[in-house]
């Protein structure tokens, strides 16, 4: 696991916060990398969020993310709304794409300045990648850390969900639906049909695209894939009859 030794003094109108110790968690709060996959293409620039869920008495927060520097490239951060709702914040952050010769680091971090605390699930941070190289990295969650309203704060104990990307490159796509397999041979209205469907890349190139599945003229569902040359995937589809 990739480790950054790191002290942040943070100096508040009423007191001076340091860096919470992390602690394991069993409760429902969680930090998380929003959407959870993305797939994305050679050149585009895209975002994710960090959001934190079913936390109680926020007031301030801090966490590192790790991410593969050959695939992405981080271009800007930008300070979510969630802590906003308790007032004043300061906000901070320091990217390096070059944190090492593999991987590249944001540090970001938030308090608020007032005596209020927030509590729910919201954003914490928005990020802007630039994708690089055709491959796939994940987004590293580490150091996370938040801090309840007493003074100084205490920790608030949660999990962390990491994220995944998938980086593909345009080319000639050779691209088949091998099988179709719905679950039920007669569609009954008001009774949702499953839809399995198997499509493989018998492309030489790693390949992402969109597959949808009608009925008739109707649109039942769309996904997005990623499918590296030769690979294949089955993926459910729902047709909701509701109508």
């Amino acid at each position: 696991m990739l480790k950054k030794t790191s002290l942040i003094l943070l100096v508040l109108t009423i007191s001076l916060l340091t860096v919470l110790p992390y602690k394991a968690s069993s409760n429902s709060t969680t930090i998380q990398v929003d959407p959870p996959t993305s797939i994305v293409t050679i050149g585009e620039i895209f975002n994710v969020n960090i959001n934190v869920t079913d936390v109680t008495n926020l007031t301030c927060w801090q966490l590192e993310l790790y991410y593969q520097n050959t695939r992405l490239n981080c271009t800007a951060v930008i300070k979510g709304p969630f802590l906003d709702a308790g007032g004043g914040t300061y906000f901070g952050k320091t990217i390096t794409n070059t944190y090492n010769s593999t991987h590249g680091c944001l540090l970001a971090y938030c308090t608020l300045l007032g005596s209020t605390s927030v509590s729910g699930s919201g954003t914490l941070v928005t990020i802007t990648f630039k994708a690089e190289t055709e491959g796939r990295t994940a987004l590293h969650l580490d150091e996370t850390q938040l801090g309840d309203e007493n003074i100084p704060p205490d920790p608030i104990q949660h999990t962390t969900v990491d994220g995944l990307v998938h980086v593909g490159i345009t080319g000639t796509p050779d691209i088949a639906v091998t099988n179709v397999a719905p679950s039920k041979t007669i569609a009954c209205q008001s009774y949702p049909m499953k839809i399995n469907v198997t499509v493989e890349n018998q492309g030489d190139t790693p390949q992402i695209w969109n597959v949808t599945a009608y009925a008739n003229a109707t649109v039942i569902e769309t996904k997005k894939i990623a499918l590296a040359s030769g690979n294949s995937i089955m993926m459910m589809f729902t047709w909701n009859t509701t109508g």
